[in-house]
């Protein structure tokens, strides 16, 4: 498998999700917080959000759905990548 890193999980989503392919939900945040922090985001609505800090600091919200799509969410709409 090649090497991927990591910068900015809002511009390089669509290249992600083409990576972590068929992945399953621990190993899709495993992945993730090899590649910098992942923290969890309280919501009463959804319990499948989280925050991505990169190592170089740039943070991006998402969520994983049940099947393990990556949907990154940003401060007024969201983003499914195909």
């Amino acid at each position: 498998m090649q090497r991927f890193s990591l910068i900015d999980l809002a511009s390089q989503a669509d290249e992600v999700a083409r990576y972590i392919a068929g992945w399953p939900r621990e190993r899709i945040l495993g992945w993730f917080e090899q590649q910098g922090e992942v923290m969890k985001i309280a919501s009463p609505y959804d319990d499948s959000l989280y925050r991505f800090r990169s190592r170089e600091g740039v943070e991006t919200g998402f969520r994983l759905t049940e099947t393990g799509q990556l949907v990154i969410v940003g401060k007024h709409t969201t983003y499914q990548p195909s």
